[in-house]
């Protein structure tokens, strides 16, 4: 079969081919993705993505499926896997619940719940709240969080700490033409860059710009003409062999990102 893997990361297999918008492997072929999936029409017999459509817009989102549509042949299945937000807001309404009755370990799970809600809707920089819980010297509710994220949190709570010991000041300090205008602009200078710092993070891809529950994901590959959703786990899917491919879980079976929601459907 040919298989497709968008927005890969560093989590692909070998015998897909790995597309992302940024290249960290040489296996990873690096691609603009809001531009188009660069491959012919009916290529493809599955198209894989995971935790990426939260990153588009709505309506970009809407481009990117039909364009996953345009590359699978008739017949091809498309896997989806983004945030659940159903998920989320039903522990939202769980942890609030006993929060208000004053339980300590309710409150640390009511505090992570919000920040997954929305941090990463509305961070102003990378990393973001979720990034100051995960380097915390101590996580109050380590189970509670890694419940949440899989194996994913061990990766998460090392990458928050390898980037909370970098600056967040802007490269563009370092700029020659910066320098210039400062020499013109000192007083507003600060004001510029600061605004300039957030605006270029909302665009780099790192926020979340929209999230999906089960009715909504479901309807939108509707909408881009696919046939017979259904939801599944992360170790269940019509792609043959799926778990071997060890994109969605771990070879001990460990579910990569527990947060989940994982939606199929056909061309």
């Amino acid at each position: 079969m040919n298989l497709l893997n968008l927005g890969c990361g560093l989590r692909f297999s070998a015998g897909w081919t790995n597309v992302d918008f940024v290249s960290q492997a040489p296996e990873v072929m690096a691609c603009n993705l809001l531009k188009g999936i660069p491959f012919a029409d009916a290529t493809f017999d599955v198209v894989y993505h995971s935790h990426v459509l939260e990153h588009f817009s709505r309506e970009d989102a809407n481009g990117f499926i039909k364009e996953c549509y345009r590359v699978l042949k008739p017949g091809g299945i498309i896997r989806v896997v983004v945030p659940d937000l159903e998920s989320i807001i039903n522990q939202y309404i769980h942890w609030r619940a006993k929060a208000q009755q004053g339980d300590s370990t309710a409150q640390a799970n009511y505090n992570w719940i919000m920040l997954e809600m929305y941090d990463q809707c509305i961070r102003h920089y990378s990393g973001g709240e979720m990034g100051k819980y995960l380097t915390q010297p101590h996580v109050p509710n380590e189970e509670f969080v890694r419940s949440r994220l899989g194996d994913y949190y061990d990766i998460a709570r090392r990458q928050a700490a390898e980037g909370s010991s970098k600056s967040i000041k802007t490269l563009m300090c370092k700029t020659s033409w910066v320098k210039k205008i400062y020499d013109h602009m000192t007083g507003h200078l600060p004001s510029f860059l600061a605004r300039y710092k957030v605006g270029k993070f909302r665009l780099g891809g790192e926020p979340h710009l929209w999230m999906y529950d089960s009715y909504s994901l479901e309807r939108l590959l509707l909408q881009c003409f696919f046939t017979e959703t259904r939801v599944c786990s992360a170790n269940e899917s019509k792609i043959a062999n799926w778990s071997a491919y060890l994109l969605d879980t771990d070879a001990d079976g460990t579910v990569y990102k527990k947060d989940s929601l994982y939606i199929e459907a056909f061309k």
